[in-house]
């Protein structure tokens, strides 16, 4: 099966690497998509495929490290019948489920990925709680620590605007 995803795309981040969650140790192909969760975070990303391969496969995780060691701007390889897996202990998790259908209380905001990042390990916290104001024309978001034995640290991060394609 030939795949062709962009570069952009890292599912390996999204694939738990958790070895009692085998299931999610995979990346799914599935139509035009790859998606990769660790029961945490979720990731579907559009890839081209071949015209040889169009059902649904589950890819290993060992078999898309070996796709992403290559520095091109997309990568594009051919995958063997090995690198992929029929028989799990426990299917794959019906990921579709988990998505909110059509957004319809839907509330936009752009949030700058690294610089929460920064900020949350400024805080010194892995898992950071998220909350916005809306109550005057000013938009921030607090960010604080998760944990309700905090010591009052908190931040604040700005909403980047978010562009029309």
């Amino acid at each position: 099966m030939r795949i062709k995803i962009d570069r952009r795309y890292r599912l390996e981040k999204a694939v738990s690497k958790d070895e009692n969650r085998v299931a999610l140790q995979h990346v799914k192909i599935e139509g035009n998509r790859a998606i990769a969760t660790d029961g945490h975070i979720l990731a579907d990303v559009p890839i081209k495929r071949g015209k040889s391969g169009k059902r649904n496969r589950l890819l290993k995780y060992k078999a898309w490290k070996k796709l992403v060691a290559k520095e091109k701007k997309s990568y594009e390889t051919e995958f063997i019948e090995s690198d992929f897996t029929e028989d799990l202990p426990i299917p794959y998790p019906n990921w579709k489920k988990v998505v909110p259908d059509g957004f319809s209380h839907k509330f936009e905001l752009g949030i700058n990925a690294r610089l929460l990042y920064n900020l949350s390990q400024a805080l010194g916290e892995d898992r950071v709680r998220l909350s916005i104001d809306q109550s005057s024309s000013k938009v921030a978001i607090l960010v604080e620590p998760f944990e309700s034995e905090s010591s009052g640290e908190k931040g604040l991060i700005m909403p980047v605007r978010i562009e029309s394609k």
